[in-house]
């Protein structure tokens, strides 16, 4: 049974126009989802080529898996700065710098986005020390985008010769130091 509105084109449960809709919003969820699972499977082996030293073989499923997550998700979205992360992670292991930098500098501005008049104080010293941690473990890539956060966070909040702002740019210089980024 088909019921119509008395407006033109209004879709009404029920109707025909309407359950096509739904079927039509189904099958693109659908797709959605199948094509965010195939990221992350394109993402786990990354990471895996990674761990095996593979870098340039990492990169192009790193690439891909980007791409299909920016078509699906908003580009704050957490699997979205994870692969941005990791596809600057991998370009860091190449040497390849200028590819690296505009990738983390994403992953930092999505990062501040999401705190930016929220960060406080104390989550820029949550941030510092979960950076220090993954410094110590010699995870220095990781630690780059909380020792920033951390930075910005603290820039904001404090005069400029505060003892923790020093600190926070003595964190993050050590960084690029180790990794010999001097740029």
């Amino acid at each position: 049974m088909v019921r119509r509105g008395k407006a033109k084109g209004t879709l009404w449960p029920g109707s025909l126009a309407f359950g096509l809709a739904l079927v039509l919003l189904s099958v693109g969820l659908a797709l959605g989802l199948e094509r965010l699972e195939e990221a992350k499977s394109l993402n786990q082996q990354a990471m895996q080529l990674y761990e095996e030293g593979r870098y340039r073989e990492a990169i192009s499923l790193a690439e891909r898996a980007l791409a299909i997550q920016e078509k699906v998700l908003d580009p704050d979205h957490p699997d979205v700065v994870d692969s941005l992360s990791n596809l600057a992670k991998l370009y860091h292991a190449l040497g390849d710098y200028a590819r690296a930098e505009p990738l983390m500098r994403r992953v930092l501005a999505t990062s501040v986005g999401l705190v930016r008049g929220q960060g406080t104080l104390e989550e820029a010293a949550s941030f510092n020390e979960r950076g220090a941690q993954l410094y110590q473990e010699g995870r220095y890539l990781e630690a780059i985008p909380l020792a920033m956060l951390s930075l910005t966070i603290r820039e904001e909040a404090l005069p400029p010769n505060d003892p923790r702002v020093a600190q926070s740019l003595n964190n993050l210089a050590t960084l690029y130091m180790v990794l010999r980024d001097y740029s």
